[in-house]
């Protein structure tokens, strides 16, 4: 399992944690707007290719950084400036 794979499971995980019930990729799937089962890929290494649409979603979705997910940064967030700001910038 590489790290991209074991922060997306760890980053679903916390999150289920701190609302108190566990939270399902059926549920993150919905709201970033992919199938229950090409999160479970990305979560299992099955998959590694997730697209900027995507890993925009997440990082919102999770409140950490685009390169925070691809294991670029260890720092969650970019500071001043999010990863959604970032991308549009980039635009």
């Amino acid at each position: 399992m590489s790290d991209t794979t074991s922060r997306l499971k760890r980053l679903r995980e916390e999150k289920g944690r701190q609302r108190g019930t566990p939270l399902t990729q059926e549920e993150v799937a919905r709201v970033v707007g992919c199938s229950p089962n090409y999160l479970s890929m990305l979560e299992s290494g099955q998959r590694t290719d997730p697209g900027i649409q995507l890993l925009e979603a997440l990082a919102d979705y999770y409140n950490v950084s685009i390169d925070y997910l691809r294991c670029r940064s260890p720092a969650r967030t970019l500071g001043i400036g999010t990863a959604r700001s970032v991308s549009l910038a980039e635009k």
